[in-house]
């Protein structure tokens, strides 16, 4: 069996396939990753989950800005607002500008509120990153949550859509297909998780075994 990091690639391929199916819902909290691509579609899809799932705590990044000129945090509460979510029900964590910072300070909301579960929403092209760094994050806060990965309706996208945008973090802007950006955060992955394991702070992520071992037991 070929080998990718330690994994192989039936995992890989599993841990794809559970993460994006769109199965499960916590009727505790929906923890949304800020990105400026396809914000409107995910706020209606993040109030259908919100009156589908007994309205649970609604969870943004408390940036004002998700990219240099982007929408952020006020604009999600706008568009959440007109789709139904109760404003008392939408909550922000501090600002985030990485996905480990934000991974931190949900866990930081969840302890406090004794979380049991969490739907874990974001862009496409960055689910899968997200989910493992929340897991990752989850572990070393010593919590134990169910966490259901969630992405728009797939009618709302195209993997092979561009789009584009200035990173916080970075100097010059970001343009790709959602498809290839997937391939970034993939390699991106294992990156992580090598420097987890050489002791670097900042880069907790799951591997794919254990995050193949997590989605089998919490199986829907």
């Amino acid at each position: 069996m070929v080998k990718t990091g330690g994994e192989n690639f039936q995992e890989w391929l599993e841990v794809v396939d559970a993460v994006y199916s769109g199965n499960g819902a916590s009727r505790e909290a929906i923890f949304v990753h800020g990105w400026p691509d396809l914000i409107k579609e995910t706020m209606a899809f993040v109030a259908k989950l919100y009156l589908e799932s007994d309205r649970p705590k609604v969870v943004l990044n408390g940036l004002a800005t998700y990219g240099v000129g982007a929408p952020g945090v006020s604009k999600c509460r706008d568009l959440l607002l007109e789709h139904g979510v109760v404003a008392s029900d939408i909550h922000e964590i501090p600002d985030a500008k990485y996905t480990h910072a934000e991974a931190d300070e949900f866990m930081k909301f969840a302890a406090s509120r004794a979380l049991s579960s969490a739907t874990i929403v974001s862009v496409p092209q960055h689910l899968l990153r997200a989910f493992l760094t929340d897991f990752a994050v989850m572990k070393t806060a010593g919590l134990t949550l169910s966490l259901y990965p969630r992405i728009v309706p797939r009618e709302s996208f195209g993997w092979q859509e561009m789009y584009e945008f200035m990173p916080l973090l970075k100097k010059e802007p970001e343009r790709a297909t959602r498809l290839a950006r997937f391939a970034t955060e993939c390699v991106r992955v294992l990156e992580y998780r090598a420097r987890m394991e050489a002791g670097e702070k900042g880069y907790d992520i799951a591997s794919i075994s254990e995050a193949h071992k997590y989605l089998h037991r919490h199986k829907r």
